[in-house]
C-alpha cells in the first residue's frame, strides 16, 4: 500500500503518515517474521495518541528499547574467553 491508500484506509493524513515514517515508527514493508502490516501499526499509533502518547514519545521509547535489546544480546567478550 502507498501513503494515499493507507491514508484512506486509516483516516490519517498523508503528511502525518510520512512524519511517522521519518520517526521510524512506520515501516512501509511488511515484516514477515512478525506479520505487522502498516495499517496495524498505524492503528496502534492512533491508539497510543488517543491515550496521550505522542509519536515523538513512542519514537524515543522505541529507540531506547532497541538499544537495550542490542546491549542485552551483544556479547561483552569473545566466545574464546573463559572465566
Amino acid at each position: 500500500m502507498n501513503f494515499e491508500e493507507l491514508s484512506l484506509a486509516t483516516r490519517e493524513p498523508v503528511g502525518e503518515l510520512r512524519r511517522w515514517q521519518s520517526l521510524g515508527l512506520l515501516p512501509m514493508e511488511v515484516d514477515a517474521a512478525v506479520d505487522h502490516r502498516p495499517e496495524d501499526r498505524i492503528r496502534l499509533i492512533q491508539f497510543a495518541r488517543r491515550r496521550g502518547f505522542q509519536p515523538e514519545q513512542s519514537e524515543r521509547s522505541t529507540r531506547r528499547s532497541r538499544r537495550q535489546v542490542l546491549t542485552a544480546t551483544s556479547p561483552t567478550r569473545s566466545c574464546r574467553q573463559r572465566d
